[in-house]
């Protein structure tokens, strides 16, 4: 049981602080992965690939190296205000620019790389969270992707792309896959599902790469790689597409397509796809991690397919659109027999696919009379994108466009559930002075729609800006799934925004962790939370609950409730049971999800100064007066006590310490002006989440006065944080042994400074007292107490008395229950069968009378054992490591027990050997032992 520390509850307001939205493995982070996939342009061979990184963090900086390639100049850069920062690559690189031979087999074509291993994979690291998207760009051919972060890669993937087709051979359609490892001695394992080059046809492909170490795989021509199954044991990227194809061949024009592709653990069996503005058509492809897999469009059952097979579809404006005297082109069922109009369908799987959509070519619909004039509604080439299941919602993410001077504009294609789609915003993210300022919502109330086979989820198709490379918010207060894209001329772009990338997990309080993420944000006290184990597509059907506060519920519900009464960092375990999705096992074990985050109350203050500017010339004297009369008022009143009624926790909305302070600078210019500057209201720190270690937040200001004279001054503030300290009683069990010198016990200390050392004192000791040192430890730890001054077994009572630095009036006092057992040679263990308590005065025993004895072994009371001595009997010996002990109670009744011994010694003599083992004999009317023809005593003392 601990003791409660009651203690005032100072009050921290973190205003406008801004916290990672996502506690679990999101698709924003600070280490990304990159490779490019092999490409043909159609309008000439300058290969410009590049890299954007977005944030709307202020003050990172990126460096991006080449593991694998030791010649490889790390190149570094910080991220601009505007939180957008594109880095080209080029095979004569200048300052800043990546070197495109060490990021791409240059001079190499997708066949000559094939099932060869390249040293072009590219790290890239952040100081602050960011999004990454890579452009693969030749002229005339674009497409893009979404880079996920090291914590969202896994080690289990199942490919897809489309059909490569060129329908002017200049260069063929081949699919590719390239595989990226993140670390030494990867062991990747690859299936292909068709023939790959300069390999054994579809034979398994081992593979050994090393970090940064890149894996080309390249099918036949006008072949597909879909279904193709990569595994590792440890984590990697994987990347598909096509370096050339036309959606659906053989419609011009043509186009490389290039995406990063999902582990299966993020796969799901709930979507909705959309049709891409500016664009007639989009193929969905859909590919089954299952056999047995059923798909469903709009309640309908359009095919049921089998694990790596991939089934395909087309969502178009019309299906036939004759009134515009259009068609669709030569070759338009290739790859699929279903067609759909409309902007939004719903889509269901019975167990969890990968979904794509494909922008099709720009001529896919044409005069009927056969000319090749193009809808005026299509523009750009194919691109692919992957599609989030709505398993997959987050709640924001930061994105930005990447313009090019063919592909100037840029739309955004966003799903959310209908109960939350009034609060969907997409806002262009700007920086002012340090802040992020967010623009006017694009969403418009009109643009926000219904499916309209499930009106339970809503879809927006928003334009945003033309010819800007602008970073871009989404936020919902429900959850969503977007992508975005652009169309041009002769190129097309398309990548996703991001997604939650969970696999299994718990959402809490509104967010999903996954096992082993650690929380920042703050949870209030006091508060009801709501568990929900029901995270990924496994059938969750019971969960062990572990709050790490010693509550627990086994075989409790997915989904409860619970309550956290003290502040500090709690370790969450659920242990999942049910049945993985599509299988028909009965229920099991599924893991389990452990993951951190902070239960605190608000108890610091942080304070801004106001400037008050007074000159030399007109206020020399008032100046003076009053600058002295501010210090002698603070020197006397260094703190206030206010109210704070804005406290994020309720309960904490209580008295608040403000630690006021003043500064006089002088400016050294020829005006010669003086300035004072009075503290006096609450300081709001815009991005400040981690405190310094000393507690005190210290900025600089600048400030023109009403002589336009630039002032600078040092401000600094005190963070004021109570002792939260934990001491848990000893349980009754917790002995020591007279002699011993020491006792450790336990501690947890969560925040706050001690003044000084803690006091130790025994209450059975009247004049004992004794300082100990409790180490700043901000994690459970153990204190040593010295026991040297107790002399005689029994029981003791003890406290410890811990003060805090920062708020004096708080005294936290922990009581200690103490036993101190008699000693382990108060008995003496001889012949291999006998125990025996010494008599007062003799060996061990200094003055003790005992009027009662149990004896026992091994943890357990001997019946009738109940005498000084313990005798097994004549040929029975104690067995090699039995641990005993006696249970003594002395003659003012106090009953305590022995410390043990461990039995030792015990071969010398067999019990069968009549001759030598200890044999109890009566001689004068007393107790002997006869050993080998010697008579003892009980204390083994040789009598004559």
């Amino acid at each position: 049981m601990k003791n409660q520390i009651k203690s005032l509850f100072l009050v921290i307001l973190f205003a406008g602080i801004s916290n990672a939205v996502w506690g679990q493995a999101s698709t924003e982070g600070r280490e990304f992965w990159v490779a490019l996939n092999m490409t043909t342009g159609t309008g000439g061979t300058d290969h410009s690939p590049f890299i954007c990184i977005t944030t709307q963090y202020q003050g990172g900086s990126y460096t991006i190296t080449n593991p694998a390639d030791a010649s490889f100049a790390p190149i570094t850069g910080l991220i601009p205000p505007t939180g957008y920062i594109k880095i080209t690559a080029s095979t004569t690189p200048g300052p800043g620019q990546i070197d495109l031979n060490k990021w791409y087999p240059v001079g190499m074509t997708a066949q000559t790389v094939s099932n060869q291993i390249k040293n072009t994979g590219l790290k890239i690291t952040t100081t602050v969270d960011c999004s990454v998207f890579a452009g693969n760009r030749l002229p005339q051919s674009f497409d893009a992707a979404n880079i996920l972060p090291i914590t969202a890669l896994q080690m289990d993937y199942l490919t897809q792309d489309y059909p490569g087709y060129d329908h002017e051979d200049k260069g063929g359609g081949y699919p590719v896959t390239t595989i990226l490892a993140t670390e030494n001695n990867t062991h990747v394992t690859i299936i292909p599902s068709s023939n790959v080059l300069n390999s054994t046809g579809t034979s398994i492909i081992n593979k050994t790469l090393n970090a940064g170490q890149v894996l080309y795989l390249t099918g036949d021509n006008r072949a597909t790689l879909s279904g193709t199954s990569v595994t590792s044991d440890k984590k990697i990227a994987v990347f598909t597409g096509v370096n050339n194809t036309d959606v659906p061949g053989p419609v011009s024009a043509r186009d490389h397509l290039y995406e990063q592709n999902m582990p299966t653990d993020y796969w799901g069996t709930h979507f909705v796809v959309t049709r891409s503005m500016k664009k007639d058509a989009n193929r969905i492809r859909v590919t089954a991690s299952n056999n047995g897999t059923e798909i469903i469009v709009d309640g309908m059952s359009l095919a049921t397919i089998n694990a790596g097979d991939t089934y395909e579809f087309e969502l178009c404006e019309e299906v036939m659109r004759t009134e515009e005297g259009y068609t669709k082109a030569v070759g338009e069922r290739r790859g699929t027999e279903f067609y759909l109009d409309g902007e939004a369908h719903y889509l269901e799987t019975t167990c969890p696919c990968a979904v794509y959509s494909y922008d099709v070519s720009e001529n896919y619909y044409v005069k009927k009379n056969g000319t090749s004039e193009r809808d005026p509604n299509s523009a750009g080439d194919p691109a692919m994108v992957w599609i989030s299941p709505l398993e997959q919602q987050l709640s924001k993410v930061t994105f930005g466009v990447m313009n090019t001077d063919q592909t100037p504009t840029h739309y955004v294609n966003i799903i959310t559930p209908t109960e939350g789609a009034a609060s969907l915003a997409v806002r262009e993210i700007k920086m002012n002075g340090g802040q992020v300022v967010y623009g006017n919502n694009l969403v418009q109330p009109t643009d926000v729609k219904p499916v309209p086979a499930n009106p339970n989820y809503s879809y927006a198709r928003i334009k945003l800006m033309d010819n800007a490379e602008s970073v871009y918010t989404i936020t919902s207060d429900i959850g969503f799934i977007a992508h975005v894209y652009g169309s041009g001329n002769k190129e097309s772009y398309a990548y996703s925004c991001g997604s939650a990338a969970v696999q299994q997990g718990v959402i809490m309080d509104g967010e999903t962790f996954t096992d082993g993420y650690r929380s920042e944000k703050k949870f209030c006290i006091g508060t009801e939370f709501t568990f929900d184990a029901k995270v990924g597509t496994d059938e969750i059907t019971r969960v062990d609950w572990d709050f790490g506060d010693g509550t627990t519920q086994y075989n409790g519900n997915p989904i409860t409730t619970h309550t956290y009464h003290t502040p500090g960092w709690y370790d969450v375990t659920a242990k999942l049971y049910g049945h993985q999705a599509c299988s028909e096992e009965s229920e099991q074990y599924l893991g389990s999800v452990t993951y951190t985050f902070r239960v605190w109350r608000h108890d610091t203050v942080l304070v801004q100064p106001t400037k008050k500017c007074l000159t030399l010339e007109e206020q020399a004297d008032t100046i003076r007066e009053k600058g002295q009369a501010y210090l002698d008022y603070l020197i006397a009143n260094p703190q206030k006590t206010i109210l704070n009624p804005d406290a994020p926790c309720e309960e904490d909305r209580q008295l608040s310490v403000v630690t006021y302070g003043l500064e006089t600078e002088r400016e050294d210019k020829a005006e010669g002006r003086d300035s004072v500057w009075v503290y006096d209201r609450w300081y709001y720190p815009d991005k400040n989440p981690r405190l310094p270690d000393d507690g005190i937040i210290k900025w600089v200001e600048e400030k023109a006065n009403e002589y336009i004279c630039n002032i600078y001054v040092t401000c600094q503030a005190k963070i004021i944080t109570c002792l939260d300290i934990d001491i848990p009683d000893n349980p009754s069990s917790q002995h020591i042994c007279l002699g011993d010198q020491s006792m450790q016990i336990s501690y947890i200390k969560k925040k706050g400074d001690i003044d000084g050392d803690a006091i130790f004192t025994i209450n059975e000791l009247p004049s004992f007292s004794q300082t100990i040192t409790i180490p700043e430890y901000n994690i459970p730890g153990t204190i040593d107490l010295p026991l040297g001054e107790i002399k005689k077994p029994g029981y003791y009572t003890g406290k410890i008395v811990v003060n805090d630095l920062n708020c004096p009036d708080q005294v936290n006092e922990f009581p200690l229950n103490i036993m101190v057992f008699y000693p382990s040679d108060i008995f003496m263990y001889k012949f291999h069968n006998v125990l025996t308590v010494y008599n007062p005065g003799f060996g061990g025993n200094t003055g003790y009378e005992f009027t009662a004895y149990q004896w026992y072994r091994n943890g357990v009371a001997v019946p009738g054992a109940t005498e000084p001595t313990y005798y097994l009997g004549q040929g029975n010996m104690f067995n090699e490591g039995d641990e005993v002990w006696v249970e003594l109670t002395d003659k003012n009744g106090m009953t305590l027990k022995s410390c043990p011994q461990t039995i030792t010694n015990v071969d010398d003599y067999l019990p069968e050997d009549s001759n030598k083992a200890p044999r109890k004999v009566l001689q004068d009317q007393r107790i002997r032992i006869l050993r080998d023809g010697r008579v003892y005593d009980m204390y083994g003392q040789k009598v004559k």
